[in-house]
């Protein structure tokens, strides 16, 4: 009885942030090997599988299927960046798609912003990201978004003594695809 006392009690001591594993070349956190395997499979995948049009499909079908076919490799490509650690080029590749795919990337970059200390950029993003989450037509969704603005800007509000925002580079976004 009591070996199975002190066993429950172990089981609840925090781990220490040195079990995280870090990018040593950017000084990122790292997911696990599982989870950089899957999200390097998603990636090739996503470079592979294509839509095939079809003669039958309305110019809103032919539209959405270009859309996912151009956003999915970049928010696969995103996610691999961000496990591996390479926090900028995850950024760079969901803000590409941001316009396009509204609310996933936006909730991607918000946690990474967050990770981050860029409390202010967290907030400019969602915001800015509403608006085109409302118009999209492929991958609609505000109310994630809606629900994490006030959230957001309670925390900046709390932390600005450690905001670490830079700005987000806006000419990143793609406002069409060609």
């Amino acid at each position: 009885m009591f070996f199975n006392l002190f066993k429950n009690q172990k089981k609840n001591i925090p781990t220490s942030n040195s079990s995280k594993r870090i990018n040593k070349k950017t000084g990122y956190q790292m997911s696990t090997d599982k989870q950089i395997k899957a999200a390097k499979e998603n990636v090739k995948f996503s470079k592979k599988y294509k839509f095939v049009d079809n003669e039958y499909y309305s110019d809103e079908m032919r539209y959405s299927n270009k859309v996912i076919d151009f956003v999915l490799p970049h928010y696969n490509k995103g996610d691999y960046y961000y496990k591996i650690g390479e926090w900028d080029k995850a950024e760079n590749e969901w803000l590409m798609i941001l316009k396009l795919m509204g609310h996933f990337p936006t909730l991607k970059l918000a946690i990474m912003y967050r990770k981050q200390k860029r409390f202010s950029d967290e907030v400019e993003l969602l915001k800015f990201s509403q608006i085109y989450a409302r118009k999209n037509t492929v991958y609609p969704g505000t109310k994630t978004i809606n629900e994490r603005i006030p959230k957001a800007e309670k925390f900046r509000e709390k932390h600005i003594n450690e905001d670490k925002s830079k700005g987000i580079d806006k000419n990143k976004i793609i406002q069409k695809i060609i």
